[in-house]
This record gives structure tokens, C-alpha cells and sequence, in this order.
């Protein structure tokens, strides 16, 4: 399954990159809604995370890893829980010197018979996943532009 969005940010491609690279207010991010995240990489390109959250009543478990840093235009991520593996894929494109276009996808995969019916069970409900995943990711860029306007 996947989900992809774009988004459109009047701010230049070093500040938009350096917000999305920013692990630790992330990290800081998921803690403040209830995951538990033990950092268990170093920094930037060799960063990994192992991360526990409520997910549907059972407390799941989740490995996270820097796969891909390209500094200013991308960053990768592999994720692994309970046989779903998915890849996070962060781009930006500078469309001016003052305007950054950032995509996000997402693409899950399950190894397991159970972890299929997870899967499938997800791109079943694809139409308000891709609405709230949009949704999530233009809010972010929102805060994004909203930084950007605060410093500067």
C-alpha cells in the first residue's frame, strides 16, 4: 500500500531540510503523544530509532533506520513492526529560492499472513488514509512556514 502527498512551502530548501532533519524535535513529538523512543543510532545518516506505542488496544513495537540522507534534497526511512515494513520517502525540490515543494510517501508491506490482513485491511480504509495522511502532512508544513516567518 501506498500513500503519497505533496505540499508547497514558501521558505528555501536549507531551512524546509533542516526542519525535517531535525530528529530530536520528532522524537520529542512522539513522546508528547504517548510512544516511548529510545534513540539507537548516532546522528543524522546513521540515525535509528526502536519506538513502542498503543496501536488498537496492544502496546506495538517499531524499528526505525536512516536509510537514505541526502543533504538538502531527501531522506529515507525503513520501518519494520510485527511483520509490516514500510519505507518513509521525504523529498524536497527548491522551486525558487524562497519556495520548497515537500513530498512525503509512504509504503507499507506485509511478510506474515497476519500482517497481510493488516495491510489489506488498511487499503480498505485507503480513501480516509489518504485524507488524514495529507492532512498531517500539510499541517506540518504549516509549522514549517510558520518557523520560517518567526526567524526571519
Amino acid at each position: 500500500m501506498e500513500l503519497n502527498t505533496r505540499h508547497e512551502i514558501d521558505a528555501p530548501i536549507e531551512f524546509v531540510f533542516d526542519q525535517v532533519s531535525d530528529f530530536t524535535a520528532f522524537e520529542r513529538q512522539a513522546m508528547r503523544r504517548g510512544a516511548e523512543v529510545t534513540r539507537t543510532g548516532g546522528a543524522e545518516a546513521e540515525a535509528s530509532w526502536q519506538v513502542g506505542f498503543p496501536f488498537r488496544g496492544s502496546e506495538r513495537r517499531m524499528k526505525l533506520r536512516v536509510i537514505r540522507f541526502a543533504t538538502p534534497e531527501a531522506i529515507d526511512l525503513s520501518a519494520e513492526s510485527d511483520g509490516v515494513t514500510g519505507l518513509i520517502k521525504v523529498g524536497l525540490v527548491p522551486l525558487s529560492p524562497q519556495r520548497t515543494a515537500l513530498a512525503v510517501g509512504l509504503t507499507l508491506a506485509g511478510s506474515s499472513i497476519g500482517s497481510k490482513l493488516v495491510v489489506q485491511s488498511l487499503k480498505l480504509a485507503r480513501g480516509t488514509l489518504e485524507t488524514r495522511f495529507s492532512n498531517r502532512v500539510e499541517g506540518y508544513a504549516y509549522e514549517v512556514l510558520a518557523r520560517w516567518q518567526r526567524q526571519g
